[in-house]
């Protein structure tokens, strides 16, 4: 790769090893705006096929579901001179770079259970967890309904259920 971020041109459609690294540099994470996965592949701006060209002006790296929008979706990727990337939606409108995520708390847990007491909101610990059904919670009619099914059924005969039914 020349000092100039030239690649390897037209020769290959294949990525060199410090051209990628050079990319990676660069780019760091997905480049469609508001993803910023960092498992990548390296997308030609303009297809190889068509005289695209493999060089770090040629490439920017794409998550592999945002590759496939792309390639196959319809989405569409454009560079200007300066290097800035701008995406665009099947109908042809831009798609606008997402605002930067918020800076974290110093404790984020914390900062959370303070803005959950502030609404009103006391999670503990059995807040996250399912709730199963008690047998206090099944009325005693079903209850008893059932039992008397189970003891008027011949035992070992889980066909007869269904035959009284």
């Amino acid at each position: 790769m020349g000092a100039d971020g030239s690649g390897a041109g037209r020769r290959t459609r294949s990525v060199p090893p410090a051209l990628r690294r050079a990319l990676d540099a660069r780019d760091r994470e997905c480049r469609f705006p508001g993803c910023g996965l960092r498992f990548t592949d390296a997308h030609h701006i303009v297809h190889w096929a068509d005289g695209g060209e493999t060089t770090l002006k040629g490439l920017v790296l794409l998550c592999h579901r945002h590759h496939r929008l792309v390639h196959e979706d319809g989405y569409r990727v454009f560079s200007d001179a300066d290097g800035q990337v701008v995406f665009f939606s099947p109908m042809g409108k831009p798609i606008a770079a997402s605002p930067p995520m918020p800076p974290l708390a110093a404790d984020p847990v914390d900062e959370l259970i303070h803005r959950n007491r502030e609404c009103g909101v006391a999670p503990d610990w059995r807040s996250g967890m399912p709730e199963y059904r008690r047998d206090r919670d099944v009325p005693w009619e079903m209850e008893a309904s059932a039992g008397e099914a189970l003891e008027n059924s011949p035992a070992g005969d889980p066909t007869s259920l269904d035959a009284a039914s």
